[in-house]
């Protein structure tokens, strides 16, 4: 008779086909990421920067949209971003299923969705200045400026 071990947790060991990507040039990216591992690498979850050449040419998107958020690959082949990413990832994890839940409902999907896409088009504002993004991120800061005044462009 043979005996498996089946964690309480539903915890895998081997990769699930769930990878996700992210900016591997962008310190705030990569401190996230850092805080991610633990959580969803003991599930099968894979991470890989979204400057992989094979990632590049599976999405094959022009480097600003590539770099604009981070992106899941399924094990159905579905490509997720934002709020969706987030959401199937919180999936992964009994403990972060109400967020999963929660993620489900129209109005708090766009909510976590608006929120995401801020804080990734204003990251390199948001760290602090010896740990913030500054030319190693992959988008050009002048994208995220205020528009000059007329007399400021003289």
């Amino acid at each position: 008779m043979s005996y498996h071990k089946i964690s309480v947790f539903f915890e895998m060991t081997e990769r699930n086909g769930t990878v996700v990507c992210y900016d591997g040039l962008c310190p705030m990216c990569l401190k996230a990421v850092s805080l991610m591992r633990p959580i969803w690498e003991p599930r099968g979850v894979e991470f890989v920067p979204l400057q992989a050449e094979w990632v590049r040419r599976r999405l094959n998107l022009p480097d600003a949209e590539l770099m604009g958020e981070m992106r899941v690959f399924t094990p159905q082949g579905r490509v997720l971003g934002g709020a969706d990413a987030h959401g199937h990832l919180w999936g992964h994890v009994w403990w972060l299923w109400p967020l999963w839940l929660a993620s489900k409902f129209p109005g708090i999907h766009w909510l976590i969705d608006v929120s995401y896409r801020w804080v990734a088009a204003n990251r390199y504002r948001l760290m602090p200045a010896k740990d913030g993004c500054d030319d190693r991120c992959a988008i050009p800061k002048t994208d995220f400026e205020k528009p000059k005044t007329k007399n400021e462009r003289t």
